[in-house]
């Protein structure tokens, strides 16, 4: 009973995709600390960066989710499902690789 791995989708370092919303794990969203990002997209990589900004600025971050239907239709991103996130500290940037 001491290898139990726990698994909770709220505090997971994962950020689900939708048709509209990037939706944000917990742990992802702490790391980020804040309440605004900007978006952006590596065509190249498949990969999509969330900054954190300030207040004002770039995308509200409302309970975890990112309203992101423009965004997603700019670039024509069509994945949907749950990604893995990782988190650059220097440029307070997570990332979401889509392949």
């Amino acid at each position: 009973m001491e290898n139990i791995e726990w698994y909770s989708p709220r505090n997971s370092f994962n950020a689900m995709i939708s048709k509209n919303h990037i939706t944000l794990g917990e742990l992802a969203v702490d790391k980020l600390n804040s309440e605004y990002a900007i978006l952006g997209y590596d065509k190249k990589d498949n990969v999509i960066a969330v900054k954190a900004v300030n207040k004002g600025e770039g995308f509200k971050i409302t309970r975890r989710k990112i309203n992101a239907k423009n965004f997603l239709r700019h670039f024509n991103i069509e994945a949907k499902g749950t990604f893995p996130v990782e988190f650059d500290e220097q440029a307070k940037t997570l990332f979401i690789k889509l392949s």
